[in-house]
């Protein structure tokens, strides 16, 4: 585990927000980032919240942008990939059908 740093730019009045999962506001809580949903960061992931980190290279230094969303805005890759295995499933059936034929 990283050690924590930057902890003093923790904004104040995040401790001041209450926790939609846990009810609670004596921890630092985080903002959806399509919504003005608080919640702590531990709460998001043991409810199954999704997070992104986006890697940018800006005058040659990196930047990573953390976007974090709540129940309502979670990323939901499970459909897709059942497309998409479906879709890759019909495909090999179908050359292989082609090729018994």
């Amino acid at each position: 585990m990283e050690p924590a740093t930057r902890i003093l730019r923790i904004p104040p009045t995040s401790f001041l927000k209450s926790c939609v999962i846990c009810k609670q506001t004596h921890v630092s809580c985080t903002q959806c980032s399509r919504c003005p949903t608080y919640f702590q960061v531990m709460c998001a992931a043991r409810a199954g919240h999704s997070m992104e980190l986006h890697y940018l290279e800006k005058s040659g230094s990196q930047i990573t942008k953390k976007l974090i969303y709540c129940a309502d805005h979670r990323l939901d890759w499970f459909p897709l990939s059942t497309c998409f295995n479906s879709l890759l499933q019909s495909h090999v059936q179908s050359r292989f059908v082609k090729s018994i034929a």
